[in-house]
């Protein structure tokens, strides 16, 4: 009897964690190799490839790091879509670039250093993708 209280308590104490973890685990891996630090984010936006009117939420990654996009980030269950061939959009930018001109100026100049059209294949090992 004493074994189960310790384990009901032990399981308790774990489930009470897991509010702790993020709600996805599936994500798409974005390694900056670049000297200079950046900011993406990413979406399903084809056939168009303007950028957004409003300003997306955007990750930073400092040069030689890298950050995870997660499904529930573009609004795709366990990439869903992009498991079923549709293609994700990431826009890469420069980190600089976006206190110094307003949203509507970035976008209307299109100022990105790079996007990248995905599809699963397109990945490098363990899901993710690299800039430059």
């Amino acid at each position: 009897m004493r074994y189960l209280l310790i384990f009901s308590i032990a399981i308790l104490f774990i489930c009470g964690e897991c509010k702790n973890y993020p709600e996805s685990v599936h994500s798409l891996r974005v390694r900056n190799k670049s000297l200079q630090t950046i900011s993406v984010f990413a979406g399903y936006i084809l056939p168009d490839t303007v950028l957004p009117s409003q300003q997306p939420e955007m990750k930073t990654i400092p040069p030689g790091k890298f950050k995870d996009i997660y499904d529930n980030e573009v609004g795709d269950n366990e990439f869903e879509r992009f498991s079923n061939n549709e293609k994700l959009t990431l826009f890469v930018l420069s980190s600089d670039t976006i206190p110094k001109y307003p949203w509507a100026t970035i976008a209307e100049e299109y100022m990105i250093l790079k996007r990248f059209e995905l599809l699963p294949d397109d990945l490098e090992e363990y899901g993710s993708v690299s800039y430059p």
